[in-house]
Formats: C-alpha cells, sequence, structure tokens
C-alpha cells in the first residue's frame, strides 16, 4: 500500500470530514431497518479518526526504541524464564547434591 504523507492540516481537514460522515450515518441509522451495516461503517470510520489521531500526534517520539521501560520489561521476562529454568532442573540438582555428599 502506498504512503501517503500529510501536514497536520490535512490531517486535521481529513479528521472534520469523518466526524461529519459520521454523523451523517448516524443519522440514518434512526431511519434504517437494519442498521448493522451503518453501524460497522460508522466502527470502521471512527477506527480511521483514531489512526489519523495516532499519526499526526505520535511523531518521533522514540516508540519502538530500545529504551529504560523495553530494558526493565525484558528483565522481568528473562528473570521468569531462567526461574522456570531453574524450577524444572531442581529435583536433578538435590539429586545431584545428595550423589556428592556421599
Amino acid at each position: 500500500m502506498p504512503l501517503i504523507e500529510l501536514t497536520d492540516t490535512e490531517i486535521t481537514h481529513l479528521l472534520d470530514a469523518l466526524h461529519e460522515r459520521t454523523e451523517d450515518l448516524r443519522g440514518v441509522v434512526v431511519f434504517a431497518n437494519d442498521a448493522s451495516f451503518l453501524n460497522d461503517q460508522i466502527a470502521e470510520l471512527n477506527e480511521l479518526a483514531d489512526d489519523l489521531r495516532e499519526a499526526m500526534n505520535r511523531q518521533d517520539d522514540g516508540w519502538g526504541e530500545d529504551n529504560a521501560e523495553s530494558q526493565f520489561i525484558q528483565a522481568g521476562i528473562d528473570a521468569r524464564s531462567n526461574a522456570r529454568v531453574l524450577r524444572s532442573t531442581a529435583p536433578e540438582r538435590r539429586q545431584q547434591l545428595l550423589k556428592n555428599d556421599d
């Protein structure tokens, strides 16, 4: 899918247009016999608007880069993994210690 670069002003115009279209569909839902299709369209438009807001507000914020938070989380994952290994090998280590005591 091609990537389009937009200015903040252009994104704001798109958000306004999405909002207006969503409001139009909400007005039609009141008169529709089966509103499920319209509600799906409204949900899709809202998701698109959320994606545009995120793109506009999350520029060069370092998200995804290796930082202290991700290192902290990785340390916790590694510690749990090591603890799991130690628990699984505990009976073998106990046997080895008993053999060495003899």
